[in-house]
């Protein structure tokens, strides 16, 4: 019998919990579609290998706004970040040594929409290698020639033996 009764204190509030439970669920939805969301995959330059512990970080372009910043990679290089308010973001990857990737390219974020973006990080080439390249040589000579030509043509003033 005193089961029966703390049963009955307890229908009240167990008619609210439900009642909660059933509202916030609904309300879900409605909140997700005010963000949106970015994922996919971050490989080596060969297009092939993952990047593993690399984290994307994205940061508004105006700058007002909060850095979001995925969570590790795992083995398949896969990354996601979540919760994002729709706008122009700046993409970058940190890999585990800590060096940066900065992209050229913006991330735009639409609300309720989630974007698949995957990196390719390929590593920086030194201008010191120009020169080991047939394009990278052919940059040099043409420059040298210009920056002669103008240091020749600099004086186009003729001096004379008759006019000294």
């Amino acid at each position: 019998m005193n089961q029966i009764r703390a049963m009955s204190k307890l229908t009240p509030f167990a008619i609210i919990i439900v009642a909660i439970l059933l509202v916030f669920p609904a309300m879900a939805p409605a909140q997700a579609e005010n963000f949106g969301s970015v994922g996919g995959f971050i490989y080596d330059g060969d297009g092939e290998s993952p990047i593993k512990e690399a984290k994307v970080i994205l940061k508004p372009v105006d700058e007002n706004g909060d850095e979001f910043q995925s969570e590790p990679t795992g083995d398949t290089g896969a990354y996601q970040i979540s919760g994002l308010l729709p706008g122009s973001y700046v993409a970058a990857v940190r890999i585990k040594s800590g060096k940066v990737y900065t992209t050229l390219s913006l991330v735009k974020i639409t609300a309720g929409k989630r974007l698949i973006r995957s990196f390719y990080l390929t590593p920086e080439r030194p201008l010191a290698m120009l020169w080991k390249n047939p394009c990278g040589i052919a940059m040099i000579l043409s420059g040298t020639a210009v920056i002669t030509k103008l240091i020749i043509e600099e004086d186009p003033k003729e001096v004379s033996p008759t006019t000294l």
